[in-house]
């Protein structure tokens, strides 16, 4: 009986929400509704243009074309073209003049207006020599958005689902995880732009996925080495849908045509920093073997890494008990769950750390030493620690488990030394490299040298220290608990700035709430082990700013440049324990956790997918 009152719940809310997607993608079209039509636009007056079979072709650099109008209401302008190179054009009317950038890379420019036209007419003027154009239209088509559906779809269904089942999510977080991670960050993959430049260095990490453990040479199309050209995929040149999948278009068929033309790589340098990349690079085989076209590819290779973050953060959530709520919360930051669907391994950093805190909460809870976490632990550090060795130090909080929770003694000082000297080995590729000269200053960061930034430290270690305090005093909020550790979408911030404020200041009270409302035992979080977290956090964060401070940093500027909040999320979990309220007893009574844990991040991802539509289709 109660399966089929919840057959029939879902199938209402589905119908529901199905009947409201659907409506509210025609008041998004409420303009158009009774036009509906594409119809070419009447050339009425040129200047420097001239007549080239089926094209309009410019004579100077202060061409134009004046069209005629049928109707006043104009939805959206489009027209073809031919151009080797990217091009200026402005468009004209009701005494309104936008700027635009169209691409070489596709044939067809549409541009949102969305507005009454007075005057019947439309000015387009073109900035470039020798450039075709032709077939200019009007297009007030109704336009059904799938993806914008979809994102309203989920939104109203997860809502209706959390609500209903609310007592058994609450219950069961690692499940309630699954569902609105899986919901929320598919959606990110499919609404966010199919190419990089969306968060950092991506156009680096996606190289690296795909060439992976190559030394010599490696497949590289031609649509990859597009995609690792800023300037030839900027947000700006593709405003609208109809140009965006121009642009999918054009690169699916780049790739089709030179997807086995091959990259001299020679980088024989070591390659345990780059064994991260696996599940991007399982994702391009798995497209490769499957003749999938490029944009597919650059999907499943996401999808794939994403789906790693998904499970270490579901094992995190699942083998808790103090931290289950806390590290729930973490593995839905909005800025956690961009990056794991974009080109980053920050996440997949992250979350491993996140699955070894939980391991070691574990062993500090247990009578009796648990191997297999213990083996987990070190494994899920170590695999952080890979690409960026700064993270090793978590590896020393083995040293201050109790002896007697081993077998005996001396099984717990062998355990000990090999966990130290397994983190005195990572900390040396973190090292050494510098101490060598083997590390080039990073030229974003202006007149870098590693070396001489080095001798400094060494010649006044007082004075940096001075430094490190001074930056950290200034900087400290917003690098350890500021808005872009709770909501950041990197350099798609633009996107959801009007609310990034309201997101940020609500997700920090919740925070604050869940933290302050229970309390740790203290025979887990002592405060022997606070004070060991204190160290290891302070630790950590000054090797972050000092890495910055050598590869980042001008040389003699007393500040350091290059440091972001994303280096930090990885250790918010112990941030949050040093922090956390402990009591000697803990009454076992059950409280009733509220609803907000479960709909404060499933809505603030769902509000991140819609804007991300919004942005793309130029509402």
């Amino acid at each position: 009986m109660e399966k089929k009152q919840n057959l029939k719940f879902i199938l209402a809310i589905v119908l529901l929400s199905t009947l409201i997607s659907f409506s509210l993608e025609l008041f998004f079209n409420r303009n158009v509704l009774l036009k509906n039509n594409l119809y070419k636009a009447k050339v009425i007056e040129k200047k420097d243009v001239k007549k080239n079979g089926k094209w309009y072709q410019t004579t100077s650099k202060e061409a134009y074309i004046l069209l005629e109008l049928k109707e006043s209401w104009v939805n959206k302008v489009q027209f073809n073209y031919q151009s080797s190179q990217d091009f200026l054009w402005k468009l004209e009317y009701n005494s309104e003049g936008i700027e635009n950038t169209s691409s070489s890379l596709i044939h067809k420019s549409v541009r949102k207006v969305g507005k009454n036209i007075d005057s019947h007419q439309i000015k387009i003027s073109f900035y470039n020599k020798n450039l075709k154009i032709g077939d200019f239209a009007v297009n007030n088509k109704i336009y059904i958005n799938y993806s914008r559906m979809l994102v309203i779809f989920l939104s109203l269904f997860g809502i209706f689902i959390i609500i209903k089942y609310r007592k058994y999510f609450l219950n069961h977080l690692e499940k309630a995880f699954l569902f609105i991670v899986l919901t929320t960050g598919c959606l990110l993959i499919i609404t966010t732009p199919k190419n990089v430049y969306t968060s950092w260095d991506d156009h680096i990490h996606l190289k690296n996925s795909y060439v992976f453990l190559n030394s010599d040479v490696s497949k590289f199309s031609s649509a990859l080495k597009i995609e690792n050209t800023h300037h030839k995929i900027e947000d700006s040149f593709f405003t609208t849908q109809e140009e965006r999948n121009e642009l999918y278009h054009s690169l699916n068929q780049i790739h089709k045509k030179t997807r086995n033309h091959q990259i001299q790589i020679n980088n024989y340098s070591n390659k345990y920093n780059k064994l991260v990349y696996l599940p991007f690079y399982l994702g391009f085989k798995v497209a490769d073997i499957c003749h999938m076209n490029y944009i597919l590819s650059f999907i499943m290779a996401k999808l794939l890494n994403f789906l790693c973050y998904v499970l270490l953060m579901f094992l995190a959530i699942k083998i808790s008990t103090y931290a289950k709520k806390l590290i729930f919360f973490i593995s839905l930051l909005a800025s956690n769950l961009f990056l794991a669907t974009q080109f980053s391994y920050d996440p997949m950093i992250t979350a491993s750390i996140t699955l070894g805190l939980a391991f070691f909460l574990r062993l500090l809870e247990d009578e009796k030493m648990n191997k297999k976490y213990l083996f987990l632990f070190i494994c899920c550090i170590i695999w952080a620690s890979l690409p960026k060795a700064i993270y090793c130090p978590l590896l020393l909080l083995i040293l201050f488990i109790p002896n007697s929770k081993f077998d005996n003694k001396k099984q717990a000082i062998v355990f000990k030394i090999i966990t130290t000297l397994i983190m005195l080995l990572l900390m040396s590729t973190f090292i050494l490299p510098f101490f060598m000269g083997e590390v080039a200053g990073d030229i974003r960061g202006g007149n870098t040298n590693a070396s001489e930034q080095l001798r400094l430290i060494l010649q006044n270690p007082f004075g940096y220290g001075k430094t490190l305090l001074k930056f950290f005093i200034k900087n400290g909020q917003s690098l350890l608990i500021g808005e872009k550790t709770f909501i950041s979408f990197a350099y798609l911030d633009s996107y959801i700035s009007p609310f990034i404020s309201f997101i940020y200041i609500s997700n920090l009270i919740f925070l604050l709430y869940l933290l302050f409302s229970d309390s740790f035992s203290k025979k887990v979080i002592s405060n022997k082990i606070k004070i060991v977290f204190s160290v290891i956090y302070m630790g950590i964060s000054v090797l972050i700013a000092t890495a910055m401070y050598l590869s980042f940093t001008e040389v003699g500027i007393k500040d350091i440049a290059g440091v972001q909040t994303r280096y930090f999320i990885p250790l918010l979990l112990i941030l949050l324990f040093i922090m956390a309220p402990t009591k000697n007893k803990i009454k076992k009574e059950k409280k009733s956790d509220p609803i907000l844990l479960l709909l404060l991040p499933y809505c603030t991802l769902m509000l991140a997918n819609f804007i991300m539509v919004y942005k793309a289709v130029g509402i």
